[in-house]
This record gives structure tokens, C-alpha cells and sequence, in this order.
């Protein structure tokens, strides 16, 4: 394959020299820790049952709760209940006051045809869009997440991408009076990613994305999986290699996710299998169909880790880790599960914080060990506790690496993106405001040569070197003929 000489000028790097003209950001950016909320796991029998009142609202930043429908092109509560729950949502900020609390609309059962027919027009996305923000005002919901699983997929067409994106954006200008959060929950399948969303679209008017890292394998495989593997194991195929957190996460960040803003999702529950022969329990090895269904959460298939952790404790059946794919599993007769535990959990932690990811949700908040049932849980929510204990230790880096960097790359004299103007809310003469942006790099709409950088609405100015122009994709000063400048110099 042949490669085009390019000048990638890192931003990071440059950045670096401008230590003394720009406000340190990240002293003051937590990580986001994303809980969600599922409102049927108040039926679970004895001590699966899960109400509002067994959340402990300080261990998040920020709670979805799960789920909302689309009818008619209208937000719609789905329980019996939902509006009794959503103010014992809202009553949670008086303990903890710096608390969002969002509502997702969607979810896997959902499908697609709601959505399809609800972004199909303008005025059916108007229409979604006023439901939405009168939902958010009478419940008193800091946001919305969408999650749609997936646009242009399980009975969508091929323009729910277009429409998607349209309705992004018209989301988030709505939002801006109100200062609402627009979040959404996105696959980790790449055929998935290219089909429905507009990823570099979503990066500038998303405020986050939360990563659904997680149902990677499972029992519709026909061999034992991990559910949430963190890396690939070597005996992966080439297709099977895509299906892991680090590669899902970097493949994001790639398409025009800043890394900030990418939430990476974890596990609080395993994937189970019957497996063929109980004499093989290896990963990998031959399985016919889902694993029993648990006491508590009643689904073949699908434990919760207080299901599981329970299992392992008896000193019955085998539990190992895998150290490739840095995570454990367990096995006991013909039932085999991958699943996450403390140790698996710490190592994901860890390793978001040394990329530079914005933090971490889990799915969800009803499956972790919340009742400590387990005498092996030293604490309630040991899995969550365990993300508090390492994110709360950590700041967000100062800004996200760029994507790619390819070499060879060409020798440039010695230069330094200046700072040629700073203003804080106000327009300027070129006409740029930093009061109605998210963080982040913006093209300066006057001028290929220069771009902007908010942080905290405050506006930053730059310039980039020599002959080259700013390139709203990548977030680096690129050559003139592969970003076309269509503005005067």
C-alpha cells in the first residue's frame, strides 16, 4: 500500500508549549461514573428486588434510567410506575446535589421501527423533540440518553443513519436554552458503528457516548465466549479480534470520538453457556445453547454477578482467569459463564485511565452484588465501589491523542501554533462563541488557517503552521489538499 506524505502536527504536542497561556484542564474533570437504572428489576423475587431505594446515589455521577419508548413519534413512560420512581430519582440530589440524572429512550427490545418512522421527517423529529423536553421539565431529568439499538438495523432502513445524525443535532440546539445532556448508548460491533451512526457528527454535539462494551460473546455462539473481554485471546480469528473493549473503544475514538468523551461500558453480570461436554471448559470450547436461568434474574443465559459470585464462593465448580483477555471465568457441570469480578473490574479501570478515556457506566446498577450477599463482597456494589475507588484517584488527561498518525512524516522548520485572541461568552469580530459549545476543537468558520478551542466557554484562538489548515476530523493542522479549504485565508 502506497501512503501519502502527510504533516500530522500533533495538537497535543503543541499544546505542550503553550503551558503558560492555556488553564490546566482536568484539574477540575472527574472521570463520569454512568449508572443505569432498570426499571423492571423492582419484580425480581427476594433479594434481586431493586427499587430506588437501594442505590447509593454517591457512587455516581451520573444515573440513566432505563427505559423510555418512542409511540407516535412521542417520548412515553413504559411502567405502571415510572413517575413515582423518577422522583425518587429526583429526591437522590438532595444527598448528593452534584447527581445528573437522565432518561434513556429504547433499549435492545425496542427494535428499530419507532425510530425509523420518528427521524423519517422533520416534522415527526420536531414533534419527538418537544415530547422530549416536556418529559425532561415535568420529571425533572437532567438529560437524554438514546438508545437506539441500532439505526439503520433490526428493522431500520439505510437513511436512519442521515436521519440520526439530523436529529442529533436538532436535539442538541433544542437543549441549549435548557442546558439538558444528550447522551447515547452505541454498539461495539464495528458492521453496527458503519451502518447507523455518523460518528465525527456525534463527537461535536453529543455531550458523551456510554460504550456498550459488553455482550461481545454469548449463548447465540455456538462455543463459550467472554462476555466483556478486555483484549483478544490469540487463538481469535480475524473477525473475532474486533470483539474486545480496546479495540471497540479505539475504533470510536478513530471515527471522531474524542477520547474525553468516550464512556466505556462494564459488565455487572456474565453471558452463560450449557456446555457440550463437561469434561471441556475451556474458552472456546463446544456449548448447545444458554446456560440455566438464575434464581434471581430468571433469563437463560444471563447471571447477575451476585448469582455468580455466589457460585464461586461454594467452593463447587472451577473458577479461573484468563490473562489474555483479562477476565474471569467460571464453570460447574455443563454450566460455563464469562463474566467480571473485582480483579477484572481494576484492570479495565486502570487501563481507561492510562488511554485517556472520559470514565466508565456500568450495566447496571441491579446486577451488582448492591445487597452484599456474598460474603466474598466486602462492601455493597463491590464492582462499582471498586471504579469509584481507582477514577476518584485520577483526572481526566488534557486533552485527547489524535487519530492516526501515519508515517513517514515531513520535516517542517521548527513552528508554534500561537494564540492570536481570547474572549470568554461574547462574540468576536469573526463571529465565534465558545457560551453554546461543548469542550472540544472547532474549525473557525472564517478561515482554514486557523481553529478554535473551548474550554469551560472559554474561547481560545489558534493558528495553524506555515501553509497548512485545520482539519475538523482528525483535530490536527493537515496539508491544504487533503482537507480543501472552502473559506477565504
Amino acid at each position: 500500500m502506497m501512503f501519502k506524505m502527510r504533516p500530522i502536527i500533533s495538537l497535543l504536542t503543541s499544546f505542550v508549549a503553550m503551558a503558560f497561556t492555556l488553564p490546566c484542564e482536568g484539574a477540575g474533570d472527574s472521570y463520569k461514573i454512568v449508572c443505569y437504572y432498570t426499571n423492571w428489576s423492582q419484580y425480581r423475587p427476594g433479594l434481586g428486588k431493586f427499587t430506588p431505594e437501594n442505590i447509593d446515589p454517591k457512587l455516581c455521577t451520573h444515573i440513566i434510567y432505563a427505559f423510555a419508548k418512542v409511540t407516535n413519534s412521542e417520548i412515553k413512560t413504559i411502567e405502571w410506575n415510572d413517575q413515582k420512581m423518577f422522583q425518587k430519582l429526583r429526591d437522590m440530589k438532595l444527598s448528593n446535589p452534584e447527581l445528573k440524572s437522565l432518561i434513556a429512550v429504547g433499549g435492545w427490545n425496542a427494535g428499530s421501527a419507532e425510530f425509523t418512522t420518528m427521524v423519517d421527517t422533520a416534522l415527526n423529529r420536531q414533534k419527538f423533540i418537544t415530547s422530549v423536553i416536556e418529559f425532561l421539565q415535568e420529571y425533572g431529568f437532567d438529560g437524554l440518553d438514546l438508545d437506539w439499538e441500532y439505526p439503520a438495523q433490526r428493522g431500520g432502513k439505510p437513511s436512519d443513519r442521515d436521519n440520526f445524525a439530523r436529529l442529533i443535532q436538532e436535539l442538541k440546539e433544542a437543549f441549549l436554552p435548557h442546558q439538558y445532556l444528550l447522551t447515547a448508548a452505541v454498539p461495539a460491533g464495528k458492521t453496527n458503528v458503519d451502518a447507523g451512526y455518523n460518528v465525527p457528527l456525534m463527537g461535536r454535539h453529543m455531550d458523551f457516548i456510554n460504550l456498550m462494551s459488553y455482550d461481545l460473546h454469548g449463548s447465540w455462539e455456538k462455543t463459550t465466549g467472554m462476555n466483556s473481554p478486555l483484549y483478544p485471546s490469540s487463538h481469535d480469528s480475524a473477525a473475532q479480534r474486533q470483539l474486545n473493549m480496546n479495540w471497540a473503544a479505539d475504533y470510536w475514538a478513530k471515527q471522531g470520538i474524542p477520547k474525553h468523551k468516550l464512556v466505556i461500558g462494564m459488565a455487572t453480570y456474565g453471558r452463560s453457556f450449557t456446555l457440550a461436554s463437561p469434561s471441556d471448559k475451556d474458552v472456546g470450547a463446544p456449548a448447545k445453547g444458554p446456560g440455566r436461568a438464575g434464581q434471581y434474574t430468571r433469563e437463560r443465559g444471563f447471571l447477575s454477578y451476585y448469582e455468580i459470585c455466589k457460585m464461586v464462593e461454594s467452593g463447587h465448580g472451577i473458577d479461573r482467569w484468563d490473562n489474555e483477555q483479562k477476565v474471569p471465568y467460571y464453570s460447574i457441570g455443563r454450566l460455563w459463564v464469562g463474566y467480571d469480578n473485582v480483579k477484572s473490574i481494576t484492570v479495565k479501570s486502570q487501563w481507561l485511565m492510562k488511554e485517556g478515556y472520559g470514565g466508565a457506566m456500568i450495566w447496571a446498577l441491579d446486577l451488582d452484588d448492591f445487597g452484599k450477599s456474598c460474603s466474598s463482597s466486602s462492601r455493597p456494589y463491590p464492582l462499582l465501589n471498586t471504579i469509584n475507588d481507582i477514577l476518584k484517584k485520577g483526572t481526566l488527561p488534557p486533552t485527547p491523542k489524535p487519530h492516526p498518525t501515519p508515517r513517514p512524516r515531513p520535516t517542517l522548520p521548527p513552528t508554534t501554533i500561537k494564540p492570536t485572541q481570547t474572549t470568554t461568552n461574547t462574540y468576536d469580530n469573526e463571529g465565534f462563541t465558545c457560551s453554546d459549545k461543548a469542550d472540544g476543537f472547532y474549525a473557525d468558520p472564517n478561515s482554514c488557517h486557523y481553529f478554535y478551542r473551548c474550554i469551560s466557554r472559554k474561547k481560545y484562538h489558534y493558528q495553524c503552521p506555515a501553509n497548512l489548515v485545520y482539519n475538523s476530523i482528525t483535530h490536527v493542522c493537515d496539508w491544504p489538499h487533503i482537507v480543501p479549504c472552502k473559506t477565504f485565508p
